[in-house]
């Protein structure tokens, strides 16, 4: 039987060995909230707006010492004159008397500048009145009605129609504001159901033309694709608006959830090379035809670095590698250097960088490892923009592109219905497509309904064909 003593001896190592489990266990809570709290926009996927006061900023270019504005030298550019043929009015100012001695210059000839001035025309909706006629024979007391165009029967005109989804839209009004700024320009008073009515004509109208874009975006050997948080239902439940854009077609798709599933709805098919970040969610995606984001590795990068010890000394020498990859992408964008240049020099980088990651996989610090594990399953995706034409390192077109939607959430706090996700996938889809190609969005949506309430021909989203080479 062991003594008092000996029994106090085994329960103090065993409390000590509790306590060392305990306090090894919150030191690793401690660890992470503290790399939570370290999280910025530099090292994570954070926006600027939610850096605290003391995070670092992003670093600032070195001063030149020039002034701001337009140097010595540099080409002027200035507003052109509006041909004469398009000018309303011309106004002349001739002097009548010599500035000097008083002489009449009335009937003498001179030079003179030309100077326009733009201005908006008061405007007013003009109200046109339709008159449908019902006649009775004489003959046979048959009543014939006259036919009527479709849109005839509507109480906002196309054009108007256009504009309210253009406020609504893309200038990203609220839905009282589109009613105040209807009267405020064009004295037309909308009632409360006025607009969503409204916007829901319209989105009828663009469906066609959004569901081409939708099949043709699915077929480009290049694509980017991107997703951010957005609110539906009246319970304000957590959706996702889902993206993806080619540089000239862009579509947008409100999904429930951020699942792979969610993805291949939008993308269909694995057909081409797909631009995106790390997010699991596209993993079904062929791995040697993806583009993984350098933008969102830079941040991953920094992460590294700020995590101190031996996990800074790696995110430095990854940093290093970084930095001359992109100093060749450079070179070859410009055409400094050939495209077999860059591949020559991608392939040296690609053995030092993946050297790094497979070090750092077996780093202590567990946030480091698993960033290096991760990029070392999605490796072949790094250099895909090195070896095919038209793909490129970041996915900084699809994060541009995205940035409509993410202000419209901010603004409207989602959609309420089913019918009102699909006008917002719409309206985004046709006005980021066409700002793409340069076309007039309001003109577009004034075709689209023309063509909706005449069941004709929809007009198209896809971008007009090149010109035959002569």
């Amino acid at each position: 039987m062991l003594s008092r003593a000996t029994q106090e001896l085994v329960s103090a190592r065993a409390e000590i060995a509790a306590l060392r489990q305990q306090v090894s266990e919150l030191s690793g809570v401690v660890a992470e909230l503290r790399a939570k709290l370290s999280q910025n926009s530099q090292n994570s996927s954070k926006p600027p707006s939610s850096d605290p006061p003391g995070a670092p900023s992003a670093p600032v270019k070195e001063k030149t010492g020039r002034k701001c504005g337009g140097q010595p030298g540099h080409q002027r550019h200035t507003r052109p004159l509006v041909p004469e043929d398009q000018v309303k009015q011309t106004h002349e100012y001739r002097p009548e008397r010599c500035c000097s001695c008083g002489c009449s210059l009335e009937g003498v000839e001179g030079t003179f500048e030309r100077y326009q001035t733009t201005e908006i025309p008061e405007p007013r909706a003009e109200v046109t009145e339709n008159r449908q006629y019902t006649v009775v024979c004489p003959r046979c007391d048959c009543k014939t009605t006259a036919p009527m165009p479709a849109e005839a029967y509507q109480f906002l005109g196309l054009r108007a129609l256009g504009v309210i989804s253009l406020l609504s839209g893309v200038c990203r009004l609220s839905k009282r504001k589109v009613r105040e700024v209807m009267w405020d320009l064009f004295k037309v008073s909308l009632a409360d159901g006025s607009v969503p009515a409204s916007e829901h004509l319209v989105s009828m109208s663009v469906a066609p033309a959004v569901a081409e874009a939708h099949e043709e975006v699915r077929k480009q050997p290049v694509k980017h694709a991107d997703e951010t948080p957005w609110y539906h239902g009246i319970s304000r439940a957590r959706a996702y608006m889902w993206m993806a854009t080619t540089g000239q077609l862009t579509i947008f798709l409100v999904q429930m959830s951020r699942s792979a599933a969610c993805a291949r709805d939008l993308l269909g098919k694995a057909l081409g090379i797909l631009v995106t970040d790390r997010y699991k969610g596209y993993d079904w995606w062929p791995i040697e035809r993806r583009q993984l984001c350098w933008a969102h590795i830079k941040r991953d990068i920094q992460a590294v670095i700020d995590a101190g010890g031996p996990a800074c000394r790696l995110g430095r020498r990854l940093e290093r590698q970084r930095r001359k990859l992109f100093t060749w992408w450079h070179l070859a964008r410009s055409g400094t250097i050939s495209r077999e240049t860059l591949q020559f020099h991608v392939v040296t980088i690609r053995r030092a960088f993946g050297e790094l990651l497979a070090a750092g996989a077996l780093c202590s610090h567990q946030p480091t490892a698993g960033t290096c594990k991760d990029l070392l399953r999605l490796e072949p995706a790094l250099w895909t923009f090195a070896f095919h034409e038209g793909v490129e390192p970041t996915n900084n077109l699809g994060e541009r592109t995205i940035r409509h939607a993410v202000i419209l959430r901010k603004l409207s706090y989602g959609t309420h219905s089913d019918a009102g996700a699909r006008y917002v996938e719409r309206i985004l889809t046709v006005h980021a497509s066409l700002r793409m190609q340069g076309r007039d969005v309001l003109t577009f949506l004034v075709d689209s309904l023309r063509a909706h309430l005449a069941k004709t021909q929809h007009p198209s989203l896809l971008p007009a064909p090149a010109p035959p080479l002569p």
